[in-house]
């Protein structure tokens, strides 16, 4: 089947460009849902034409505009990709990817980080672990469950804080940094079986805990709002920008500009003083 090819040939180009296996995976079923759900009889058939793609994108009213527009360069990619092989594509530069305004970056206030930390306590040793380690490092979900004992083992000792290489999003490389009970905590994990990762579970795993964690101490949060309110903190105590960006592991600074938004707000408070 030519498809089949294709998606096959496809990961392993975005397997070279440093994509991690779980988002290959994600990204070529996300294709094959778009094809599964506009034509359900010619495996051979690449060419679904643009309205076919963007009704199928952009009727989802559940979809957010930016997992809409995800979808979208998602399907341009592997459609480009298709043009190589010499199979049969539509103008895939024609697929319409809308604009995505960047909403501010939801972060925990204090007395919520506060009260969510003190009912944690009483809480799996394996939630514990994944959202201490988020919301004290930086990492995301995906990079907390890919964390190996051995990379725990090889641990340097910095500053107090412990060092441990991870590879981020799109292949890049870059450093965590512990805090003593972080690294505590992993390293109890890690002494209670013989798995390779130290949490040993999928990231939609490690999420379900910490929805339904949240849903019962009433307060609103993600595994990416405890990455936002690690880095929402460093912003606060006067962290330089570019330095943030490396702990975080974004490639552009404009991403990383969002994690302002609370100073910003600081500062308006005090210049709005002189109104009064």
């Amino acid at each position: 089947m030519k498809l089949e090819r294709a998606y096959a040939d496809f990961a392993v180009k975005l397997s070279r460009k440093g994509f991690s296996l779980d988002t290959i995976k994600k990204y070529i079923q996300a294709i094959k849902k778009i094809y599964k759900v506009c034509w359900k009889t010619d495996d051979n058939r690449t060419t679904l034409s643009c309205r076919e793609i963007e009704n199928y994108i952009y009727s989802n009213k559940k979809r957010s505009d930016w997992t809409k527009r995800v979808v979208a360069v998602q399907i341009r990619a592997f459609l480009k990709f298709c043009s190589t092989l010499w199979l049969e594509v539509i103008n895939y530069w024609q697929i319409t990817i809308k604009k995505y305004n960047q909403k501010e970056a939801r972060y925990l206030k204090e007395k919520e980080e506060i009260k969510m930390l003190e009912k944690l306590e009483f809480e799996d040793l394996k939630l514990k672990a994944a959202i201490l380690l988020m919301l004290t490092t930086g990492a995301r979900i995906s990079e907390a469950c890919s964390i190996t004992k051995q990379q725990l083992k090889g641990a340097e000792e910095v500053w107090w804080l412990f060092q441990i290489p991870i590879q981020g999003k799109g292949g890049t490389t870059r450093a965590l940094f512990l805090p003593p009970k972080t690294f505590e905590i992993f390293s109890k994990i890690a002494e209670k079986h013989k798995k390779r990762q130290v949490l040993w579970v999928e990231s939609k795993h490690i999420q379900k805990l910490i929805k339904n964690f949240s849903e019962n101490i009433n307060i609103k949060f993600s595994a990416h709002t405890l990455r936002h309110t690690y880095l929402t903190k460093l912003a606060k105590k006067g962290a330089e920008l570019y330095k943030i960006q490396k702990i975080a592991g974004h490639k552009c600074i404009i991403t990383t500009s969002r994690y302002l938004h609370a100073c910003n707000k600081e500062l308006a408070e005090t210049a709005s003083l002189l109104l009064n």
